[in-house]
């Protein structure tokens, strides 16, 4: 089994729509980002919500929905079952691809990330995702190619 350090110098290249990518293994920092991501979407979530209520959105009104949204941003902590779940959306999983993605693609967003995740492609998205965040092993190359097809 490869050391660490080789864990994180391995790279995959997939290729989609005849457009290469290059992934790299997530890090410890990549699953800290995730986790302040996942703790403001319920932030966003009531401020969108207290929004559209307008009027209706009186002041008992938005400390409840506050409240609600305070408890459910606590339970999205790193390891926890509420973050794996979260994790496992295709918003997560795009925001993994995208983290994964973007030591070799600066210029993709999140948003960008989401947008190369098709119904087609997204199961191969995963497992390459998984491939490269896996343990390298002695003898095994740095990059290893990958030609993922997806219709144009």
């Amino acid at each position: 089994m490869g050391t660490m350090s080789d864990a994180t110098k391995a790279t995959l290249t997939v290729k989609i729509g005849g457009r290469e990518y290059t992934l790299s293994p997530l890090e410890l920092n990549d699953w800290g980002d995730a986790e302040k991501w996942m703790e403001m979407l319920p932030y966003d979530r009531a401020r969108r919500k207290i929004a559209t209520l307008g009027e209706l959105a009186t002041p008992e009104r938005q400390e409840k929905i506050l409240a609600e949204a305070e408890a459910e941003s606590e339970s999205l902590k790193f390891g926890t079952e509420e973050f794996q779940a979260k994790v496992l959306t295709i918003e997560g999983q795009g925001f993994m691809i995208w983290k994964s993605l973007s030591r070799h693609h600066p210029e993709l967003t999140h948003e960008g990330a989401l947008s190369l995740l098709t119904v087609d492609s997204l199961d191969e998205w995963q497992a390459a995702l998984n491939r490269v965040s896996s343990t390298t092993k002695e003898g095994e190359d740095d990059t290893r190619p990958t030609e993922i097809s997806q219709p144009e």
